[in-house]
């Protein structure tokens, strides 16, 4: 019976993820490498631009948070907007989304001020 329930709600979720990074990257919406240095290791994330707001989020606030030592940001596969390392993510991401938003045109995402 655990088994069952195992395959029914557990292992889809470990399939999301996959489904996010392998989405199709687009124009509007490139992929964004964070790197995130930690006392007990790296670790990397890659997300559409579109979702980059709830990472850093959880980044900053998630019970990691305060293991962080430095951050990174950069477009996968593009030479622009590549930032770090800093010491915190929150200042990572406002040097990113000033230098994506406000240097190539970007959309600022709902919710947040306009950088420029």
């Amino acid at each position: 019976m655990k088994a069952l329930l195992i395959s029914l709600f557990i292992l889809p979720l470990l399939f999301i993820g996959d489904a996010i990074v392998d989405a199709p990257q687009t124009e509007e919406d490139p992929r964004v490498k964070v790197t995130v240095e930690y006392t007990f290791g790296t670790r990397v994330h890659v997300v559409p631009l579109s979702e980059l707001q709830a990472l850093t989020q959880q980044i900053t606030s998630g019970p990691d948070a305060d293991q962080a030592t430095s951050c990174s940001y950069e477009f996968d596969g593009l030479t622009i907007c590549a930032t770090g390392p800093y010491p915190n993510c929150a200042q990572a991401a406002d040097v990113f989304w000033h230098c994506a938003i406000c240097d190539h045109g970007f959309p600022v995402p709902s919710g947040m001020e306009d950088p420029c």
